[in-house]
């Protein structure tokens, strides 16, 4: 299958399109401009970051087909604009899994619209729950009930300190410390949930290969009902945290028995 990953690049040739929404051409590439675009008093903070999450959908699918689409800069800034069009260009390139490993404060009925259309053609399409350490604010569109909403757990299955967590949230991944690709042919550690949902959109992937007739309920269905438990929850976290971490072997493993 093809999964879209929103935000940069990862150079390998599984690599099979992809398109610019921040430069306006046809080279994802990211670029540091050395600019504090967004006045924060740092410099290119998210440079890498759409590599990094491109590598963990490779890493955890390795034979899935990459369409690339860049629609932040290396401030990490992006407008609805850029985010609606590279969604409909991902969908419009066949794109059977979308990862967005990004988030916004205000709902967008553009995206919304898309995200409908992306559901009745059989597209998954896998959201970062956001990296604010509490149910609020929400970051949308993993609030849209027609994604899956991915949380951020330690290699323990213990939720990360950063983590955004509430109803909303279907599952959680590893997010903590993930190593991954990094421009210049390198690897770097970074932690977010934008990390733990690329590793659901993988695993969506190796499922679509198996079951390429599987809805985003079909998938999640088989991904939730073979996680792992999460442990050390706070009160506030309780059910807030989907249904416990991902096991992506176990969710293929499942194709053994007569299950789904």
């Amino acid at each position: 299958g093809t999964t879209a990953s929103l935000g940069g690049i990862y150079m390998l040739s599984r690599i099979v399109g992809g398109v610019d929404y921040v430069s306006y051409d046809y080279d994802p590439t990211d670029i540091a401009d050395g600019e504090d675009t967004d006045g924060d008093g740092r410099v290119d903070e998210a440079y890498g970051h759409g590599t990094h999450v491109a590598g963990l959908v490779a890493i955890a699918a390795p034979r899935a087909q990459l369409l690339i689409v860049r629609v932040m800069d290396a401030d990490g800034r992006g407008d609805v604009a850029a985010v609606t069009a590279g969604i409909a260009w991902a969908i419009d390139h066949g794109a059977r899994v979308l990862n967005l490993s990004l988030g916004m404060l205000h709902p967008s009925l553009c995206i919304e619209s898309l995200l409908q259309r992306a559901e009745a053609l059989g597209v998954v399409v896998v959201c970062s729950a956001g990296n604010w350490g509490a149910e609020n604010p929400l970051e949308y569109p993993a609030t849209s009930p027609r994604v899956i909403a991915v949380a951020a757990t330690d290699a323990f299955a213990r939720p990360a300190g950063f983590t955004s967590f509430g109803r909303h949230v279907a599952i959680a991944a590893p997010g903590v410390s993930v190593r991954s690709a990094y421009p210049g042919a390198g690897w770097r550690l970074w932690s977010g949930t934008s990390m733990s949902a690329p590793l659901v959109s993988g695993t969506a992937a190796l499922l679509l290969a198996i079951h390429p007739d599987w809805s985003r309920q079909r998938v999640l269905r088989r991904i939730t009902r073979n996680a792992r438990r999460i442990h050390s929850a706070t009160p506030t976290q309780a059910g807030k945290l989907g249904a416990g971490m991902l096991q992506a072997g176990a969710a293929l493993a499942a194709d053994a028995r007569p299950r789904d």
